[in-house]
């Protein structure tokens, strides 16, 4: 369902409308699921960077790190985020 821009679209409406339901994932959602949520995610910094915050927040510095990759930054710079 997650695999493509239109199956996050079906599930989670416009763009738009999408960011809060998918931030809201972090609590929940094992970090290995969020692999194919990041090829539906694509090249969104301001959602990878939003996700970087929540997991961070979290305490999973792992996932936290993982978003930062995909938006193209290095985790050395968690904390200084």
């Amino acid at each position: 369902m997650f695999r493509g821009k239109a199956g996050m679209a079906a599930s989670f409406g416009p763009a738009a409308g999408k960011r809060r339901e998918v931030v809201d994932l972090v609590g929940w959602l094992p970090g290995e699921d969020w692999r194919p949520m990041l090829a539906a995610i694509g090249q969104d910094e301001s959602l990878l960077m939003s996700l970087r915050d929540a997991t961070t927040a979290k305490g999973d510095a792992h996932l936290a790190c993982m978003f930062a990759q995909a938006a193209g930054r290095d985790c050395a710079l968690l904390s200084k985020a």
